[in-house]
């Protein structure tokens, strides 16, 4: 899990840490990205093998 910096939109954080190529999202083979957005909501995101 990775928190969510407070007033920035799920989407636009997790595009910046792709864009970053930031290792704890960037591999194809996992682990996904996943922000917490409270109230047990979570934003996934990242890349997928094919």
């Amino acid at each position: 899990m990775i928190d969510l910096p407070p007033g920035i939109e799920p989407a636009d954080y997790a595009r910046l840490l792709m864009d970053k190529q930031d290792p704890k999202s960037d591999d194809k083979w996992g682990p996904a990205g996943r922000l917490d957005l409270g109230g047990g909501e979570h934003y996934f995101f990242g890349w997928a093998s094919t």
